[in-house]
């Protein structure tokens, strides 16, 4: 690495996720998600250290037709990211992160419609070490992630009126991912640098993993709130990522396709890269 680095970047992204069985109270939903997404960012790096930042702003379509409530929501998604990492005595990585989130949903189904806003706040720090095996980088690294989400109250409406109102409600969720990094780089005669890597692991969670609302019908003689249980996260889940950098002089293009699995979930996405160093 040069001595000082700068870099400016554009990353297009895509994921798409299904949920399958996941319980709210009584019932039990599956849905559907597309979230596309632009981030803009910067980062300085040395040899001992890199610091970077970047805003992501886009929009997540769910298909919730097989659900109970036969619903669909249109997404709009602002988030912040600052981000950083130091190199330890031994060889030892120290990576950080803070995230915040903001959310604005449009609900809809064919007897209601509502907005639904949330926040989310993260913060993670990750250790690493790589060892170099032959002609390949193996980097084991094991983290450890805080996140609050908060989801605003709101009503439901249709054209007789309000339905039912959901109160405010919040959870902390902790998550402890482990896994390995397999990397290898190569160069060409040409001048192309090429950086080839398959990360696999998994992400235990604990902590809050349910969210809990209490929803009121509007007009109604049943005065008692109804309590509402929502799975946010797997205690287990399995993730797997697979990149190809390619540089040449001052530009670099990465592409990451990646997936997770676990028990009422999975997730595939993708995300290019394009990042001009000076």
């Amino acid at each position: 690495m040069k001595e000082q680095q700068n870099d400016i970047y554009v990353t297009p992204l895509y994921q798409y996720s299904r949920v399958k069985s996941i319980k709210t109270g009584h019932f039990s939903n599956s849905f559907s998600t597309n979230i596309y997404g632009l981030a803009i960012g910067a980062e300085t790096a040395s040899e001992e250290y890199l610091l970077g930042a970047a805003v992501n702003f886009g929009k997540a379509d769910t298909d919730g037709s097989k659900a109970s409530s036969g619903f669909f929501t249109n997404n709009d998604y602002v988030s912040v990211l600052v981000y950083g990492a130091y190199i330890l005595p031994e060889d030892f990585q120290l990576k950080g992160e803070l995230i915040y989130v903001n959310l604005e949903s449009d609900i809809s189904s064919q007897d209601f419609s509502g907005d639904a806003d949330g926040s989310v706040y993260s913060v993670g720090l990750e250790c690493s070490r790589p060892i170099e095996y032959k002609s390949v980088i193996l980097t084991p690294y094991m983290g450890l992630d805080y996140a609050y989400y908060r989801q605003d109250s709101y009503s439901s409406s249709n054209s007789d009126g309000k339905l039912f109102k959901v109160d405010s409600a919040d959870m902390s969720t902790c998550l402890l991912p482990l896994g390995m990094t397999l990397t290898k780089k190569f160069d060409t005669d040409s001048g192309w640098r090429f950086n080839a890597s398959i990360d696999a692991g998994v992400t235990f969670a604990f902590g809050e993993t349910d969210l809990r609302t209490d929803a009121k019908l509007v007009d109604s003689s049943f005065s008692n709130d109804i309590s509402l249980t929502t799975d946010i996260a797997d205690p287990v889940t399995g993730n797997l990522q697979v990149g190809m950098a390619v540089e040449k002089g001052p530009v670099t293009f990465m592409l990451d396709l990646n997936g997770n699995i676990s028990e009422h979930s999975t997730y595939r996405g993708a995300m290019v890269k394009c990042a001009l160093t000076f």
